[in-house]
């Protein structure tokens, strides 16, 4: 079971605030009122530990909403992380709903190199659940933001939460973003996660339809919009999955840090200690990974990994899906296939097969063929 989860990290998670501006039906979030925000003190910390572990480290800043905080907070946490990014150790990424966007953010962005991700679910008739807390939609403010950031030189890309009502909709979704001049888009397939417990994955065979749609989209526009799952799927392709896990720790506000889904982090859960394993505060961020296998979760998490390589044909491909999603729908992380995991990844895989049928000269063809075998 050892060497299933990675004992160094390639990303960290930074929770700067649990605050969001946004009241979003669908968010797995919880306590998003709560308006204090991360010390410099949990950022020094953070940063010590990269330049110590030697390797380079996406730091994604995440949670509730990050610009929330303020460009002058920001820039506090983010200036114990200069030296790193001096020595190519550090990348800065964000994920923002893009409605607090002006110069000051897209000064700050390019200055410390950011990669945007704006959450935006397509045109503004499919975004009716991203909503402020008065109940009133945020896509124009959101809009508006991402043209700040491309008139700033800046390249958001977009992350587009997927509900079973929009699964037929893939080309449509794929049009939209591209007339934005965006250059790239990541789908998450809804899902039941964290506070958000009443959601819908989307059916199988809606999964494959709109997975179909995407791939079809995409081979007829070669050279437009890039779509995060084919990126994913190439890596497949290239056998570059084939590693131990992220341990992906998420790092709270109060230095909390919770590992393997930042959506576990807040949660209720006793028997799990709440998924906390330890704060870095009061030790270094490797320390709390190098005995991760003594946390329960973990345990269990890995338990069910070892089982999904052992039994499910599309191991290669997904590596064992998400946390997060085992223990949203099975209450447990020692289980395997979720529902999630199906429409997320095997219906992609199974749409991928269908569209190389027949094709038994090229690459992906090739890395492909097992696939093919598998849902002729």
């Amino acid at each position: 079971m050892a060497g299933m989860i990675d004992s160094t990290y390639r990303m960290v998670v930074m929770q700067p605030t649990n605050y969001c501006n946004a009241n979003c039906s669908y968010c797995y979030l919880p306590n998003r009122r709560d308006t204090a925000h991360m010390q410099p003190a949990v950022a020094q910390a953070i940063a010590r530990d990269i330049e110590e572990q030697g390797e380079p480290v996406t730091v994604l800043w995440h949670s509730g909403e990050p610009t929330s905080v303020g460009t002058r907070v920001m820039r506090q946490l983010l200036d114990p992380f200069e030296n790193g990014r001096g020595q190519g150790l550090v990348r800065h990424h964000i994920q923002t709903n893009a409605t607090l966007i002006g110069d000051g953010w897209c000064r700050l962005f390019d200055e410390y190199a950011f990669e945007i991700g704006v959450s935006l679910d397509g045109p503004a008739w499919l975004c009716t659940e991203r909503v402020n807390w008065a109940g009133r939609p945020i896509h124009a403010q959101a809009v508006e933001g991402i043209r700040r950031l491309m008139d700033a030189g800046l390249n958001p890309y977009a992350i587009c939460v997927v509900p079973p009502s929009s699964t037929g909709r893939g080309v449509e979704l794929l049009t939209y973003f591209d007339d934005l001049g965006l250059e790239a888009v990541a789908f998450n397939l809804e899902a039941s996660l964290g506070i958000s417990t009443t959601r819908s994955v989307p059916a199988d065979e809606a999964a494959r339809r709109f997975w179909t749609d995407v791939l079809t989209w995409c081979r007829a526009h070669p050279d437009r919009i890039r779509v995060r799952e084919l990126l994913q799927a190439a890596a497949f392709v290239q056998r570059t999955m084939d590693k131990p896990r992220e341990p992906m720790p998420t790092v709270g506000r109060d230095g909390t840090v919770v590992l393997a889904s930042p959506e576990l982090a807040g949660l209720r859960a006793p028997v799990y200690n709440d998924f906390r394993a330890g704060n870095v505060l009061e030790e270094p961020l490797t320390a709390i990974i190098g005995r991760q296998h003594e946390l329960g979760y973990i345990a269990e998490f890995e338990k069910g990994l070892e089982a999904c390589r052992a039994t499910c044909g599309f191991w290669e491909f997904c590596h064992g899906g998400f946390a997060a999603m085992r223990y949203a729908e099975h209450g447990r992380m020692d289980t395997t296939r979720t529902q999630w995991c199906t429409a997320a990844r095997i219906e992609l895989a199974r749409a991928l097969a269908d569209q190389l049928d027949g094709d038994t000269t090229s690459r992906t063809a090739q890395a492909f063929i097992p696939l093919m075998e598998r849902t002729s």
